[in-house]
């Protein structure tokens, strides 16, 4: 792949670390159900 490094990759790279610490992070409260 030949894609220049730009700001959207970093924010996109980002975007997943969050969703991955938020889903593997414990869960204090769980949701009934």
């Amino acid at each position: 792949m030949n894609e220049p490094l730009t700001i959207r990759i970093f924010l996109a790279l980002g975007l997943i670390a969050a969703g991955l610490i938020i889903v593997n992070r414990p869960a204090r409260k769980q949701i009934p159900g």
